[in-house]
């Protein structure tokens, strides 16, 4: 059995129930608990996470509370703005120089403040400092687009950080599998090793582009830049209407963080006529929060041929836009027709269309495994793994496999699932020869191959099964067969001809047991229960 010698946690504040319960899981009765964390940077309560996530670490793991007043990262000015707006612990003490005051600025509207973004970026890059030391922050995503167009107008590079599902957890749905996962390396390879590596590229991509970060206060965290913008600092955007003081408490910490990811510079603006729905004209309240003799406040007027060329940068950035909106509405169209025209191909029967995880009914304590074949299906595609789904009648493996199959075609990859009686009436009926039915079916990225072993056993029937599924071996693509044929039968066949078709199966193929009651079963009894109540 697994016994860790040492769990050490960052970002510990971000953990939630299920991630605790993991913790626990793993945890021997040897194993030392080390975690870092800071309960001002809370700021994802709508995933279950919360301040009191420290005090349940203290009283599930008998933690001792160490506390590190000591910020290396920012300078005195900046660390004295956001001691305004700590929520948990002392002061938060610098390291570093005095620096200097935060620029404070106001703009008629998001396309003045654009157009000044463009020019002070660039003034800085001239001076020496790097684009990828400038960030811009701003509170929702929507007020990235305007960013954008005016910055692609203006030839000033920039990047927006990648975008990650939010669902995605590596955390097996079962505690009590969980030393089991480590021990035999599942967890390590599955999730550890594959987010590491996604970080890595990150930190590698940002190292190698010189690009000016645009991004929200939340997608900040854990990052630093040299010169920090934060722009839309209006009442109802930063902070956003709150309904709760819990939310307001939550949205003084995401400024918190916004504000401590500055190292020497920090420059906050707000808008006269803000363009946001819900957005006041007022200045937002965490301005009057802030030092007042560590701010310098500027504003700018206009000339009014500055005036006429922001009217013309407003209507083209509002065209660009409008093309960007087209453009994505004609590519969800297309993305729809394709998905539609793959289902249409790929599946021998159109009810199959509606075996989705979104129907999955929860029964099959498989399914999580379904789940993380698709979201690793480049890994799974480039090394050839494929699935043998086996177990009794009424276990879902058909279901499992037709989950798979829609959501790879949801991501455009064509997927075919058909069963072998099929194939052979397809065989049987090719008017231009058997070879193009064989070599349609390789053509497919992934196959599933549904009721494995049902088929008539006879000797030009097996021969037909070796091609297709010897095809797939060499072509190197993916196979997922379904059966209710045992592992023991699959590996003890009787005869030649049988033997050399499980032989090259299970060196395809991953076994995965589905187990648990007939789902067949099931519904009939609850339609027989519903019957029964009716004529009651």
């Amino acid at each position: 059995m697994l016994d860790l010698k040492w769990i050490i946690v960052d970002e510990v504040q971000d953990s939630d129930e299920k991630q605790l319960k993991f913790l626990e899981a793993l945890k021997g009765t040897q194993t030392h608990f080390f975690a870092v964390g800071d309960p001002n940077q809370v700021i994802y309560s709508w995933r279950g996470t919360g301040p009191n996530m420290f005090f349940l670490i203290k009283h599930r793991f008998g933690a001792k509370e160490l506390t590190l007043p000591i910020n290396y990262r920012s300078d005195e000015v900046i660390l004295e703005a956001a001691n305004r707006f700590l929520q948990f612990g002392g002061k938060i003490e610098g390291s570093g120089e005095r620096g200097e005051k935060i620029l404070v600025r106001n703009h008629y509207d998001p396309f003045i403040e654009a157009e000044y973004l463009t020019e002070r970026i660039r003034e800085l890059h001239e001076q020496g400092l790097p684009y990828r030391e400038i960030a811009v922050f701003y509170r929702v995503q929507k007020q990235a687009e305007i960013l954008e167009k005016v910055f692609e107008r203006a030839e000033l590079p920039y990047v927006l950080p990648a975008k990650q599902k939010e669902d995605e957890d590596p955390v097996p749905e079962r505690p009590y599998m969980i030393r089991e996962y480590v021990a035999e390396g599942k967890l390590n390879a599955v999730s550890g090793e594959h987010t590491m590596e996604k970080a890595a590229d990150i930190e590698r991509q940002t190292e190698e582009e010189d690009a000016v970060h645009l991004m929200t206060l939340h997608a900040s965290k854990g990052l630093e830049f040299d010169y920090v913008f934060i722009i839309g600092m209006n009442q109802g955007l930063i902070p956003l209407r709150c309904k709760s003081i819990e939310q307001e408490e939550e949205e003084r910490r995401l400024f918190f963080v916004g504000l401590t990811r500055a190292r020497k510079n920090l420059e906050l603006s707000y808008y006269t006529n803000p363009t946001s729905p819900g957005t006041y004209e007022t200045p937002s309240n965490y301005l009057r929060m802030l030092p007042e003799e560590r701010l310098e406040w500027e504003e700018k007027p206009g000339s009014e041929s500055r005036k006429a060329n922001l009217q013309k940068l407003r209507k083209d950035t509002r065209e660009l836009i409008r093309e960007k909106k087209q453009e994505e509405e004609e590519r969800a169209r297309l993305h729809h027709e394709n998905v539609r025209r793959l289902k249409l191909q790929g599946f021998t029967d159109w009810a199959m269309q509606h075996w989705t995880f979104e129907n999955d009914h929860g029964q099959n304590p498989q399914m999580h495994l379904a789940q993380r074949y698709v979201d690793y299906w480049p890994e799974m595609r480039g090394k050839n793994v494929g699935l043998l789904l086996w177990g009794g009648v009424g276990t879902g493996k058909s279901f499992m496999a037709g989950c798979i199959a829609n959501a790879l075609m949801e991501q455009e990859v064509a997927v075919c699932m058909t069963n072998f009686a099929r194939i052979m009436n397809e065989l049987n009926n090719a008017f231009s020869g058997r070879n193009e039915v064989v070599d349609r079916l390789c053509g497919y990225p992934l196959l599933v191959i549904d009721d494995f072993g049902m088929e008539r056993g006879t000797e030009y029937a097996l021969e037909q099964i070796y091609n297709i599924i010897d095809s797939r071996y060499r072509s190197q693509k993916p196979l997922i067969i379904t059966t209710n044929l045992t592992l023991t039968e699959l590996k003890n066949s009787q005869d030649t001809a049988h033997a050399r078709i499980y032989d090259r199966l299970l060196e395809l193929c991953t076994p995965i047991a589905c187990t648990g009651p007939s789902m067949r079963k099931n519904i009939g009894q609850a339609k027989l229960n519903l019957l029964k109540t009716l004529l009651a």
